[in-house]
């Protein structure tokens, strides 16, 4: 209604265990100065599972109907923005310990943590444990057979 629009921030991550006892955790109120990149939206893959229709706070990806849809912000097109840490490596921080929620860095936004080349020395990795775990068994349950 003030011509600015709708900006809809990501804060971060915040332990599931926060969320379900009702553990304090920043959340400011008011008015407040916010640093952060424009964050896209991304499309689910073949195999991912669909949003839980019962916690709609709960989302598996950045799923832009959805977020309109729980924030009621929907044919307004607000702009989404992830909030991001200010990293100033001059300054010691004196505590390492993580403050919640966690936030990413402006060069991190949207990387994937685990990549798919990760993935694929995972699969090599089980795949040849898996292997050898069968050649070994078959070699002790055929021992001393002719």
């Amino acid at each position: 209604s003030d011509g600015r629009g709708t900006i809809l921030v990501n804060r971060g991550w915040v332990p599931m265990s926060y969320y379900k006892q009702d553990v304090p955790w920043s959340r400011p109120a008011g008015t407040v100065a916010v640093v952060g990149v424009e964050t896209k939206t991304e499309q689910p893959k073949f195999l991912s599972p669909e949003h839980d229709k019962r916690n709609p706070k709960t989302l598996l990806w950045m799923d832009r109907v959805a977020i309109e849809e729980t924030t009621g912000t929907k044919g307004l097109a607000p702009l989404l923005l992830t909030e991001t840490i200010v990293v100033n490596n001059d300054e010691p921080s004196g505590n390492d310990a993580p403050l919640f929620p966690v936030r990413p860095n402006a060069e991190t936004v949207g990387e994937f943590k685990v990549t798919p080349f990760t993935h694929a020395g995972y699969a090599v990795t089980w795949f040849g444990l898996s292997s050898a775990g069968m050649f070994m068994t078959r070699k002790l349950m055929t021992r001393g057979r002719a």
